[in-house]
């Protein structure tokens, strides 16, 4: 059992469900926004209860965090995107886009490219969110920054942090977490602020 990791795991998956219910009640890029934070949420439950000592769920939580890392990061990317320009995302055109992000994600693990696949994607969809904060700041200014705010975070976790060893003597895994949740929640009240000022 590694109770630190549980428990900032646990506090990764409240902060990545807390808005998820807003959101899908929402339009079509909020709707988006929900399912990539939903996904990194049940990476986050799952890494939980296999921290709490429930070692089976090793291979689970690794597949999610995969799959979280693939298609969450991109796909708030492209929310974000959607809320800031005119031109919005067809339902065909999200289809596609997460068939693609799904195939994919499915052909990095098998060719065992995850971990670099999963930095370049990972960084495109920090990039999308960033840009989207930008262009929305004089528009929507409180929104904007929270998506400014929760790109940010997620590259300083990403980036900065990392998951492996120690800071401080915390292990870094755990202050990547923690830089996570916080990230989400910003991610998801800067949606909600957006979504709701711009009507989508």
């Amino acid at each position: 059992m590694n109770l630190a990791s549980m428990i900032s795991d646990g506090v990764l998956a409240l902060a990545s469900f807390a808005l998820v219910r807003p959101l899908v009640a929402g339009g079509r890029e909020r709707s988006m926004a929900a399912l990539g934070l939903g996904l990194i949420g049940a990476a986050a439950l799952c890494g939980s209860v296999r921290f709490a000592g429930v070692e089976g769920l090793r291979w689970v939580h690794q597949a999610l965090s995969d799959a979280a890392t693939a298609i969450s990061m991109p796909t708030l990317g492209a929310a974000a995107l959607g809320l800031a320009w005119p031109r919005r995302i067809s339902a065909r055109g999200w289809t596609g886009w997460l068939g693609a992000l799904a195939g994919l994600f499915v052909a990095a693990r098998v060719l065992e490219v995850m971990a670099s696949y999963g930095l370049v994607i990972g960084a495109l969809g920090t990039v999308g969110v960033l840009a989207a904060g930008v262009r929305g700041h004089g528009r929507w200014p409180g929104g904007a920054r929270l998506l400014i705010v929760g790109g940010v975070l997620v590259l300083v976790a990403g980036l900065g942090v990392g998951n492996s060893g120690e800071i401080g003597g915390v292990a870094r895994l755990d202050v990547f977490h923690y830089l996570l949740a916080a990230s989400n929640l910003a991610l998801g009240a800067g949606f909600l602020r957006i979504g709701e000022r711009a009507g989508r």
